[in-house]
């Protein structure tokens, strides 16, 4: 997947490369062709140094390119970055995911982290599976299991899930057998116990008939 990132890559670039020094130098057509040939030559020996990847001990480190790592990736701006470890960009990166932490120097336009995801001074879109900070941010849409912090636009944690559940809320309503002194401020317990005892309606109990008996 590296090789097929590394080709498109560096073919971008080299375009727009040599798009920017035709710019620079003026008209060719007054130069040697030998001249023109080296000058793209060396353009493309630049930007194939820029672009590509260099494995260090399994973890992947680029300038400018756009890699795939089963471990780590190290660059100095990327556009794609797709780590199974940690990602970080020094200065800017376009669209970086990792299995654990995500981080951009400046810039991102987004993130996807399964830990943390951070960016230094602007950030598009950031979600993270504990915590998406950004140290100065300007704009952009938050997203975490624990916490985000954004100084410039306040933005509040938005915990995704929660193994621990919401107690309900005490009801305002005094109970019925808590009585009170009329001002709505409460009496003792005991007391109030009391008063719901006495006030309690008792069953009526009919008169037991009297026997009569027979007189001579």
């Amino acid at each position: 997947m590296n090789l097929v990132l590394f080709c498109v890559t560096f073919a971008v670039y080299f375009a727009v490369s040599c798009l920017l020094s035709r710019l620079v130098a003026g008209d060719e057509k007054k130069q040697p062709f030998i001249f023109v040939a080296t000058s793209y030559a060396k353009i493309a020996v630049c930007v194939a140094l820029l672009v590509a990847p260099f494995s260090i001990g399994g973890n992947v480190v680029t300038v400018f390119g756009n890699v795939e790592s089963q471990k780590n990736i190290i660059s100095l701006g990327s556009l794609y970055q797709k780590a199974q470890g940690d990602a970080m960009a020094l200065i800017f990166s376009g669209w970086q995911w990792a299995k654990r932490d995500a981080a951009t120097g400046l810039f991102t336009v987004a993130q996807v982290a399964g830990r943390d995801a951070s960016a230094g001074l602007f950030y598009m879109y950031q979600s993270a599976g504990r915590d998406a900070t950004a140290g100065i941010s300007f704009s952009g849409y938050q997203k975490a299991r624990r916490n985000t912090a954004s100084p410039l636009t306040n933005a509040p944690a938005r915990p995704l899930a929660s193994s621990v559940k919401s107690s309900p809320k005490p009801s305002s309503k005094p109970s019925p057998r808590f009585f009170g002194d009329g001002n709505g401020a409460p009496r003792s317990r005991a007391l109030s116990e009391r008063k719901a005892t006495v006030m309690q309606p008792r069953p009526y109990v009919l008169p037991r008939p009297s026997v009569l008996t027979d007189r001579p």
